[in-house]
This record gives C-alpha cells, structure tokens and sequence, in this order.
C-alpha cells in the first residue's frame, strides 16, 4: 500500500513540474512581450519590426524565465523539497559540468572545421572592431551565460528530477521515451521548430538521458549541450532554435544545393543537421555498448 502511494506521488509529481514549467514559460513570455509592447507603444515602431526585436532577446526571456522557476521552487518548501547542493555544488560543476562543456565545445569545434575545410559553411572575418569591443564582448558573455544557465536548470528539471522520478514506476527504457516526450511537448512550445529539429532533439534527449543514468549525475549532458550550443551560437553566429544573432566571428552556411542543406541544416542551423544527428546516434550506441552485462539488464528495471 505504501509503495503504491509512493508511485502515485512520483507519477503526481512528474505532472507537477512539467505542467508547472510549461504554464510558467508561458506566462512569464507573455508578461515580458506585454511589457516590451507597452514601452514601444508610443513610438514610430511598427509591429514586425517590435515583433522582430522581441525575437531576438526571446531566448534569453526563456533563460531568466527557468532560473526563476527553479528560484520558485526551492522556495516553496515544504511543498517541494530539494536543497541547492542538489542543483547546484562546486564539486558536480568542476568535475562534470565543466569536462563535458569542453567536450561539447570540441564536438562544434571539430565539426564546424570539417565543414569550412569542405566549403560547406564560409568564414566572413570577426564582428567586433576595436572601438565596441569592450561592449560587445560584454553582450557575447552575457548571452553565453544565459544560454549555459537555460541548458543547465533544464536538464535539472528533466534528467534530475522528471526522469529519476518515472524511473521509481518504470523501466530505464520507458523513462528514458517519458522524458523524451515531454522534453520535445516543451521545445516545441518554446521554439518554431521542424521535424529535422524534432529529429535531433529527440536522439539529443535519448543521448542525455543515458548519459545521466550512467553517470548518475545530469550535469554532464548538461555540459556537452552547453558546449555545443555556445560555440555554434554566440560564438560562430550560427542559428539555434531557429534564433540567428551576430556572435565573435560570423560563419555562414553555403546552401548550393538540398543534400549539403541537409546536411549542415541550412537555415534552420546545425541543430536540424543529418551530422549532428549522425554524431548523437554514435554517441547512444557508445553509451549502450559501454556498459557491463550487468548495465543492459539494469536498463530495463525499474529504479
């Protein structure tokens, strides 16, 4: 009796976080673009080009926006309980988060190489002139560390404490396609994404999700994530969730025909990329031929 009510309020609390994140994202985007209109409402701006504005700083309104969920939620005890140390200690940082952000930073490194060398993407120079860089290189900085704190607190969310909690009721396996789903219901609300980009997150997610179940700890998926999206954004200027800002250099797809589109993902980013997708599927397989015997019947128990 006791175990089924324990089930129950793992699978209620499942619910809890992700229809409280999914509300919350909503609504803290809805009061941001409300307050943005009311201070361009008495100017010369037409609504595409305040529409276009508001574009731009979105993701960083969804960073702020799941800082102050998590904020919310450590303060809300003892409704939910979960100390600091649990998202956050200098020890799980330095050892996980920062080794695998180097990883992931090599991953776009190598990949963006590969495709310069091949003439699949062209290099136009730095954006920076001497005169701003002190203020642009503040707002590169600014923008990596919204980006790295957006990935870190929402793989919290969903690899800590939605995935450890479908593992009390399911298999390994089954949690890791729970998560998965709400993982990219999430993601499509937020960004206007296409299959391509359903595709990557999903093996991306899978990837994160094996990764924190042999690790035991979300904070290295959280580093590699970080590390690819802040070389491939802020860093190289190359879109991400359908987001295209100027960064440190300007790197730039060359779409001469479908396949090589296909191939780097064209306008919709490397994150909608047949290579990327290649990279995480080789990435599952190692994770799962990694493990012991022990490891692959484990994979299919319950917590």
């Amino acid at each position: 009796m006791m175990k089924s009510l324990l089930n129950a309020k793992a699978i209620l609390d499942v619910a809890f976080y992700f229809i409280t994140y999914l509300l919350w994202t909503w609504t803290f985007r809805l009061l941001v673009l409300t307050l943005y209109a009311y201070y361009w409402k008495n100017t010369n701006v037409s609504i595409a080009e305040m529409s276009e504005a508001f574009h731009s700083i979105e993701l960083n309104v969804f960073s702020i926006g799941v800082f102050l969920y998590v904020l919310l939620l450590k303060n809300l005890n003892p409704l939910i309980i979960f100390s600091f140390s649990e998202v956050f200690s200098n020890y799980r940082f330095e050892k996980a988060y920062i080794t695998s952000f180097f990883i992931g930073s090599s991953i776009s490194l190598g990949t963006t190489i590969a495709l310069l060398f091949i003439g699949f993407y062209q290099y136009y120079g730095t954006l920076i002139s001497f005169e701003e860089s002190l203020f642009a290189l503040t707002g590169i900085a600014v923008r990596v560390l919204l980006l790295c704190g957006f990935v870190y607190l929402e793989e919290f969310i969903f690899r800590r404490k939605i995935f450890n909690l479908l593992r009390q009721n399911f298999s390994n396996i089954a949690a890791i396609v729970l998560t998965t789903i709400l993982y990219l219901a999430i993601k499509f609300y937020q960004f206007d994404i296409g299959l391509k980009h359903l595709l990557s997150l999903t093996l991306i997610s899978i990837s994160l999700c094996l990764r924190a179940l042999k690790k035991e700890d979300f904070c290295y998926g959280a580093g590699i994530l970080s590390g690819i999206l802040v070389f491939f954004h802020p860093i190289s200027s190359l879109p991400i969730f359908g987001y295209e800002l100027p960064g440190l250099v300007l790197i730039k797809h060359q779409t001469t025909s479908e396949i090589i589109g296909w191939l780097t993902g064209g306008a919709g980013g490397p994150l909608s990329s047949l290579i990327l997708q290649i990279i995480f599927i080789l990435d599952i397989v190692v994770l799962l031929l990694s493990g012991k015997k022990e490891d692959w019947r484990l994979f299919f128990k319950k917590q």
